[in-house]
Protein backbone atom coordinates (compact mmCIF):
# COMPACT_ATOMS: atom_id res chain seq x y z
CA UNK A 1 0.00 0.00 0.00
CA UNK A 2 2.66 2.44 0.88
CA UNK A 3 4.45 2.08 -2.52
CA UNK A 4 1.44 2.48 -4.38
CA UNK A 5 0.95 5.71 -2.24
CA UNK A 6 4.47 7.14 -3.19
CA UNK A 7 3.92 6.28 -6.50
CA UNK A 8 1.11 8.43 -6.76
CA UNK A 9 2.86 11.11 -4.77
CA UNK A 10 5.87 11.00 -7.39
CA UNK A 11 3.42 10.88 -9.93
CA UNK A 12 1.56 14.27 -8.70
CA UNK A 13 4.74 15.78 -8.61
CA UNK A 14 6.38 14.98 -11.51
CA UNK A 15 2.90 16.10 -14.00
CA UNK A 16 2.34 19.35 -11.74
CA UNK A 17 6.02 20.80 -10.87
CA UNK A 18 7.91 18.93 -13.68
CA UNK A 19 5.28 19.08 -16.49
CA UNK A 20 6.30 15.42 -16.86
CA UNK A 21 4.13 12.60 -15.05
CA UNK A 22 5.84 9.18 -14.56
CA UNK A 23 4.61 7.06 -17.65
CA UNK A 24 3.32 3.82 -16.60
CA UNK A 25 2.27 4.80 -13.10
CA UNK A 26 -1.61 3.47 -13.63
CA UNK A 27 -0.20 0.40 -14.96
CA UNK A 28 2.54 -0.02 -11.86
CA UNK A 29 -0.72 0.97 -9.54
CA UNK A 30 -3.50 -1.85 -11.46
CA UNK A 31 -0.15 -4.23 -10.77
CA UNK A 32 -0.05 -3.85 -7.34
CA UNK A 33 -3.45 -3.52 -6.52
CA UNK A 34 -4.04 -7.12 -8.12
CA UNK A 35 -1.38 -8.44 -6.19
CA UNK A 36 -2.75 -7.14 -2.60
CA UNK A 37 -6.63 -7.72 -3.45
CA UNK A 38 -6.31 -10.76 -4.62
CA UNK A 39 -3.66 -12.03 -2.21
CA UNK A 40 -5.41 -10.66 0.30
CA UNK A 41 -9.00 -12.44 -0.23
CA UNK A 42 -7.45 -15.74 0.10
CA UNK A 43 -5.69 -14.62 3.49
CA UNK A 44 -8.66 -12.74 4.89
CA UNK A 45 -11.03 -16.02 4.42
CA UNK A 46 -7.73 -18.21 6.18
CA UNK A 47 -7.92 -15.54 9.14
CA UNK A 48 -12.04 -15.30 9.29
CA UNK A 49 -11.84 -11.25 8.62
CA UNK A 50 -14.10 -10.96 5.77
CA UNK A 51 -16.96 -8.87 6.95
CA UNK A 52 -19.80 -9.95 7.41
CA UNK A 53 -23.53 -8.61 8.32
CA UNK A 54 -24.79 -10.46 10.54
CA UNK A 55 -28.00 -8.37 11.82
CA UNK A 56 -30.46 -10.96 10.68
CA UNK A 57 -29.19 -13.83 11.16
CA UNK A 58 -28.37 -13.21 14.23
CA UNK A 59 -31.79 -13.34 15.39
CA UNK A 60 -32.44 -16.46 13.93
CA UNK A 61 -32.64 -19.87 15.76
CA UNK A 62 -29.18 -21.21 15.90
CA UNK A 63 -30.13 -24.25 13.23
CA UNK A 64 -31.45 -21.78 11.02
CA UNK A 65 -27.96 -19.94 11.42
CA UNK A 66 -26.58 -23.18 10.81
CA UNK A 67 -28.13 -23.86 7.32
CA UNK A 68 -28.17 -20.18 5.90
CA UNK A 69 -23.72 -20.33 6.60
CA UNK A 70 -23.95 -24.12 4.94
CA UNK A 71 -25.76 -22.79 2.02
CA UNK A 72 -23.82 -19.83 1.83
CA UNK A 73 -20.53 -21.56 0.83
CA UNK A 74 -21.71 -23.60 -1.89
CA UNK A 75 -22.69 -20.47 -4.31
CA UNK A 76 -19.06 -19.20 -3.18
CA UNK A 77 -17.17 -21.84 -4.05
CA UNK A 78 -18.51 -22.37 -7.53
CA UNK A 79 -17.88 -18.72 -8.54
CA UNK A 80 -14.56 -18.66 -7.20
CA UNK A 81 -13.50 -22.02 -8.59
CA UNK A 82 -14.85 -20.82 -12.47
CA UNK A 83 -12.85 -17.27 -11.72
CA UNK A 84 -9.89 -19.29 -10.92
CA UNK A 85 -10.54 -21.97 -13.44
CA UNK A 86 -11.34 -19.05 -16.10
CA UNK A 87 -8.02 -17.17 -14.87
CA UNK A 88 -5.66 -19.48 -15.79
CA UNK A 89 -6.98 -20.15 -19.22
CA UNK A 90 -7.06 -16.78 -19.71
CA UNK A 91 -3.15 -16.57 -18.14
CA UNK A 92 -2.22 -19.35 -20.98
CA UNK A 93 -3.57 -17.32 -23.70
CA UNK A 94 -1.88 -14.41 -22.75
CA UNK A 95 0.85 -15.85 -22.23
CA UNK A 96 1.20 -18.04 -25.74
CA UNK A 97 0.23 -14.73 -27.52
CA UNK A 98 2.64 -12.49 -25.53
CA UNK A 99 -0.49 -10.11 -24.02
CA UNK A 100 1.37 -7.30 -22.07
CA UNK A 101 0.85 -4.03 -20.54
CA UNK A 102 0.37 -0.51 -23.04
CA UNK A 103 2.94 1.17 -21.81
CA UNK A 104 5.55 -0.69 -19.71
CA UNK A 105 5.06 -3.58 -22.19
CA UNK A 106 4.98 -6.05 -18.83
CA UNK A 107 3.65 -9.71 -19.40
CA UNK A 108 0.14 -9.80 -18.29
CA UNK A 109 -0.08 -13.82 -17.66
CA UNK A 110 1.83 -13.63 -14.56
CA UNK A 111 -0.63 -11.35 -12.90
CA UNK A 112 -3.81 -13.53 -13.93
CA UNK A 113 -1.83 -16.78 -12.15
CA UNK A 114 -1.79 -14.08 -8.97
CA UNK A 115 -5.75 -14.14 -9.31
CA UNK A 116 -6.16 -17.70 -9.39
CA UNK A 117 -3.73 -18.47 -6.61
CA UNK A 118 -5.64 -15.67 -5.24
CA UNK A 119 -9.18 -17.03 -5.44
CA UNK A 120 -7.40 -20.75 -5.58
CA UNK A 121 -6.81 -20.23 -1.90
CA UNK A 122 -9.86 -18.68 -0.91
CA UNK A 123 -11.44 -21.75 -2.68
CA UNK A 124 -9.54 -24.20 -0.49
CA UNK A 125 -10.75 -22.15 2.52
CA UNK A 126 -14.18 -22.41 1.82
CA UNK A 127 -14.07 -25.61 1.27
CA UNK A 128 -12.23 -26.78 4.31
CA UNK A 129 -14.87 -24.36 6.16
CA UNK A 130 -17.71 -26.30 4.47
CA UNK A 131 -16.45 -29.60 5.54
CA UNK A 132 -15.53 -28.69 8.98
CA UNK A 133 -18.12 -26.36 9.75
CA UNK A 134 -21.11 -27.25 12.15
CA UNK A 135 -23.59 -29.22 10.53
CA UNK A 136 -26.12 -29.41 13.23
CA UNK A 137 -26.98 -27.67 16.28
CA UNK A 138 -25.57 -29.82 19.32
CA UNK A 139 -27.80 -31.69 21.83
CA UNK A 140 -30.54 -31.31 19.01
CA UNK A 141 -32.59 -33.95 17.55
Amino acid sequence: GLIMVLIVTANVVGRYLFRRPLIGTVEVEEFILLVLVFFGIGYAQIKKRHVSITTLVDRLPRKAQLVINNVTFLPSLIAFSLITWQSLAMAETYRIKGVSSLFLEVPLWPFLCVLAIGTGVLCLTLLNDFIFSPKEVPGAR
